[in-house]
């Protein structure tokens, strides 16, 4: 994973904690915000989670003791206004972090943007998952007062108050009364999923959990064209290509950076078709695990070891978008077995292979392979971690909608059964009328086993 540097460290400093009520330092930090002159967005914003600072209370301790994003408003003054970048608050072993991010500029301004105007498409941006992973040393120590958390760092004072649905904090350098114009920085992280959008109060887009069940059912209306459906994911090509090529023999390869080039833009589910070619030549690179491994460490950079990966799986995804079942199905599995998916999880490894055995069946429904739709459905019945309600849920639909012929149905399924048995890349297969179909067990049994645990389903049970 590509190290996000922190832009300013908040962390725990030497000073003897004696100043551990924000009422010392709030005649400092109004000042700083009265001394920009000019009325700019950037301050409105600031304005707003300060004026929320001062009208909250002490912040839980449930809520004071778990990770988040957020965003940060850091003031200076000679500045011509306050500058806003993405921030993290981490809680570890009784100590805390709390940090203002760097990163790209293009990333910072999505997600700057979306946190302030559309905080339920966060998650959707490139650097949400990436500080969420972001692990930062918590040397901070705190204390509490009636009115709230105060927390000492070695570069700075903090103090938190918040409710609920947000926690805000204001944070001074240590040392702010020996400095003319001390560092402040002042910190909205969202608590909840729903409640107050304090950025858009008192307008339509007021309402987070309204916007989020238009996001969700839209979401939903578009999950058939769009099976994928993670653009983090998707877009982690680019950053996992630009890591690649500083490393040799990768830095030499001329076709392999002009086809990086021309990934200048964040890649999402909608603009995949602009990057087939480039998907495809990646696929056919040279890039192998076995090299990566002299210069990476394995699941430090998951998005390096995952690049083939990801381009197969949007390939498919690109074609099933396309209606091109037959294409769909031959990248589905290309992206199990010839560029599966890396990382420390196993868990992970068998959710994400589970995923596209879902679009495989679909995909073969779609295609007019009601059989091998069948089979693979059937697979996830036999041994999923967590599609197994959804497989039952589709495979029933399919059989209504094709009047499948229930005891037929069940006899066969009794025959497939007894062909269980361990495939490659850690799948087990067995024989469904006809047609070769495989699965990703999560704890590997015995084909008796499976069997068993399989007549006793509901499906089953129901045939």
């Amino acid at each position: 994973m590509k190290k996000i540097i922190t832009l300013f460290a908040l962390i725990f400093s030497s000073i003897c904690f004696g100043q551990n009520n924000y009422s010392e330092i709030d005649a400092i930090v109004k000042s700083a915000i009265d001394s920009y002159s000019k009325e700019t967005d950037e301050l409105k914003f600031l304005k707003i989670v300060k004026n929320k600072f001062d009208k909250s209370v002490k912040l839980s301790k449930d809520d004071f003791t778990k990770d988040n994003v957020g965003i940060a408003f850091v003031i200076s003054k000679g500045d011509e206004k306050p500058t806003i970048a993405p921030a993290k608050f981490s809680y570890d072993n009784e100590k805390v972090n709390i940090s203002a991010m760097n990163a790209k500029e293009a990333d910072i301004q999505d997600y700057v943007q979306k946190y302030l105007h559309t905080i339920e498409t966060i998650g959707s941006t490139n650097l949400f998952r990436k500080m969420m992973l972001a692990e930062f040393e918590a040397e901070g120590n705190y204390v509490e007062n009636k009115t709230e958390i105060a927390v000492d760092e070695p570069l700075s004072l903090s103090f938190v108050r918040g409710n609920s649905d947000w926690m805000y904090i204001v944070s001074i350098d240590n040392q702010y009364d020996s400095y003319p114009n001390p560092r402040i920085i002042i910190y909205a992280f969202k608590i909840s999923i729903s409640g107050e959008d304090i950025f858009n109060a008192g307008n339509s887009m007021g309402n987070i959990e309204d916007r989020r069940l238009k996001l969700i059912a839209s979401e939903k209306a578009e999950s058939n064209k769009f099976p994928l459906y993670h653009d983090v994911r998707t877009d982690e090509i680019r950053d996992g290509l630009a890591e690649i090529i500083t490393i040799e023999p990768y830095k030499s390869d001329k076709l392999l950076i002009q086809s990086f080039e021309k990934l200048n833009e964040p890649i999402t589910r909608y603009n995949i078709k602009d990057y087939v070619e480039e998907f495809k030549f990646l696929l056919s690179s040279a890039i192998s695990k076995k090299e990566l491994e002299k210069h990476v460490k394995p699941f430090n950079n998951e998005e390096v070891f995952n690049v083939k990966h990801l381009a197969a799986h949007a390939l498919a995804d690109f074609y099933f978008g396309k209606e091109q079942y037959e294409n769909a199905i031959e990248y589905y599995k290309k992206s199990i077995f010839e560029f599966p998916y890396e990382e420390s999880s196993g868990t992970g490894v068998v959710q994400d292979a589970e995923r596209i055995i879902y679009d495989i069946a679909k995909s073969n429904y779609y295609f007019g392979k009601n059989n091998e739709a069948y089979g693979f459905l059937i697979g996830l019945i036999i041994d999923s971690q967590r599609n197994h309600e959804l497989a039952t849920k589709t495979i029933n639909e399919y059989l209504k909608a094709e009047k499948e012929d229930k005891k037929k149905l069940k006899k066969d399924i009794d025959k497939a059964l007894k062909t269980i048995k361990k495939g490659k890349n850690y799948t087990c297969t067995f024989t469904f009328r006809d047609k070769e179909i495989f699965f990703f067990p999560m704890m590997p049994a015995s084909q008796k086993e499976y069997e068993k645990s399989f007549k006793e389903s509901e499906f089953y049970k129901s045939l």
